[in-house]
């Protein structure tokens, strides 16, 4: 999902957001001041004391709100889409401008180090808008890897980097997931068979694409064969309503990032656990574990109405990003 300032085709479901924040957070509609960033670094030392799992804290304050955000590089930087540009953000949360691109959403990382960025791609999108970019950190640069008149698209979201280097990203409006080659370059539609398809996550072998239907209770998983091409959608799990992200342990656990019920634990076997209340958020969007140097065991999580950027004790590793070895 993103921000109401740039998806204007959206009002329906944001307003909805904006419901459930108001029942899910505290009854006061004074937000919390700004806390300091923590030192995220500080947590890979051995002798320090794990937290409990499912602690929250606040990592960066920004100027605007987020969604979308990755570990890329070596060593491994977080950057986030915000306020029209790429920000890189440093172990103790401060931010610098990388590149400029037009109302960002997801992000993902590339084995090089670069990101792929989805833009906001709709029926009212204003000119230079495109659907994927890439961003060179080192250059400060951005690029067009597929643009509008590859489609049609109707409202895309969110992006994520196959084992191989290929690319594949949803369109909510569109009920769509599209695939294309890690150039841009072979646009092709993989299925149109999940209603309003969000966060994308693929397993740990990089056989299974998992698919979060936001409009729905259900999570969806694709087969990856060697080629990369994707079998037909299945219903992996039913009974979590609202899931705008998904992120994969190592250990084979998802983390379903929701609107209105927190963070939720979903394991290979079926079963789950609430891992981080609503209430400790002002409506999650995506998450993103952290590698050496920004406290490893830490889930990165950004929000949609508030300009914050929290993390989440989890303890377990996630499942290795292009670029950003955990």
């Amino acid at each position: 999902m993103r921000p109401t300032s740039i998806a204007s085709t959206r009002l329906a479901p944001l307003a909805l957001v904006a419901l459930l924040a108001s029942t899910a957070c505290s009854s006061s509609d004074a937000q919390a001041p700004p806390a300091e960033a923590v030192d995220a670094g500080a947590s890979d030392g051995a002798a320090d004391a794990a937290p409990a799992r499912g602690t929250v804290e606040v990592f960066a304050t920004l100027a605007d709100s987020t969604e979308g955000l990755a570990f890329a590089g070596s060593p491994p930087r977080l950057y986030v889409g915000s306020g029209g540009a790429v920000l890189r953000l440093d172990s103790k949360g401060a931010a610098e401008k990388v590149a400029d691109v037009p109302a960002p959403v997801g992000l993902a990382g590339r084995a090089s180090g670069a990101l792929v960025v989805c833009g906001l791609s709709e029926v009212e999108a204003g000119p230079g808008h495109a659907v994927l970019y890439e961003v060179d950190p080192v250059q400060a640069t951005s690029r067009v890897l597929v643009g509008v008149a590859d489609g049609p698209f109707k409202l895309t979201n969110y992006v994520a980097v196959a084992p191989d280097g290929a690319l594949v990203w949803s369109d909510s409006g569109a009920d769509k997931l599209y695939r294309a080659n890690a150039d841009g370059s072979g646009v092709a539609l993989v299925t149109d068979a999940i209603r309003y398809p969000n966060g994308l996550a693929f397993s740990a072998d990089g056989a299974t694409l998992f698919v979060a239907s936001w409009s729905t209770s259900k999570l969806y998983s694709l087969s990856r064969a060697a080629d990369g091409s994707y079998g037909a959608p299945s219903v992996y799990f039913d009974g979590v309503s609202l899931v705008d992200g998904v992120v994969a342990l190592a250990s084979g656990t998802l983390v379903l990032v929701t609107t209105d019920a927190g963070l939720i634990l979903l394991h290979p076997d079926k079963s789950r656990e609430t891992l981080a209340p609503a209430s400790a958020f002002n409506v999650p969007a995506n998450g993103a574990f952290a590698p050496a140097g920004y406290g490893s065991g830490w889930l990165y999580v950004t929000q949609l109405l508030e300009p914050t950027i929290k993390r989440v004790w989890v303890g377990e590793a996630g499942v290795s990003l292009p670029g950003a070895a955990l």
